[in-house]
């Protein structure tokens, strides 16, 4: 597809005269990201729903301790975090009544977990730095080939994700919200994993790269 086509069929995608869209998009953070963190690498126009995941009472819960990942503590907990986002997704697809709209989810890190978990009301599922398992849904798993946090889980390149040159798992936010969840997790207690720095100049180019795959793949998916 050359550039004319695809932006003729962005277009077409999402200029709709009806007061409620026929294309939804719905953010799952990562750990104590904010959903709106991630609006740069996103369609503008897109109508999204953002699910506010990390409030300061969950940040609270978090830092208090809620066990180890594989404890039944962590389980109940992080049962209670997808409970608690299947609740917001559905008071906010009530406006919709009778017609739902085409439903994008889009995750990072464990908030990929988090959709994985409830991708039955999902159309797409559009993941970076967490890797969803391959369903009867469309699926585009974005990967950094930096991604360390991500690839401390798996001993080879998992099958179903699609690489991002250069990119970490960081990647796919600014600087900003990078440095501020840094310091987030340092008062949760939370161990860091070293990722290599690089220039604004490639910082730049990466988040292009990452924004072009999820483009594409909502426009030729969505239409």
């Amino acid at each position: 597809m050359n550039i004319f086509s695809l932006v003729k069929k962005f277009f077409m995608c999402f200029s709709c005269k009806n007061k409620l869209p026929n294309t939804v998009l719905v953010i799952f953070p990562g750990l104590g990201f904010l959903p709106t963190d991630y609006d740069a690498i996103l369609p503008h126009k897109m109508s999204k729903i953002y699910l506010n995941i990390w409030t300061e009472d969950e940040l609270y819960t978090i830092k208090r301790g809620v066990g180890l990942k594989d404890s039944q503590s962590y389980k109940k907990w992080f049962d209670k975090i997808v409970s608690k986002s299947r609740h917001i997704l559905f008071s906010e697809l009530k406006k919709y009544k009778h017609t739902l709209p085409k439903t994008i989810f889009f995750s990072h890190s464990i908030g990929s977990l988090i959709a994985n978990e409830i991708q039955e009301y999902a159309d797409i599922l559009i993941s970076y730095g967490g890797i969803i398992k391959p369903s009867h849904i469309k699926l585009l798993n974005l990967l950094g080939t930096e991604d360390n946090i991500t690839m401390n889980e798996y001993k080879i390149w998992p099958k179903s994700a699609k690489p991002i040159l250069n990119a970490n798992h960081l990647s796919c936010i600014t600087t900003k919200s990078k440095q501020r969840n840094l310091k987030l997790n340092k008062e949760l207690g939370i161990n860091q994993i070293i990722e290599r720095e690089h220039s604004d100049d490639k910082i730049s180019v990466i988040k292009r790269e990452i924004e072009y795959f999820i483009y594409l793949n909502i426009i030729n998916n969505s239409c």
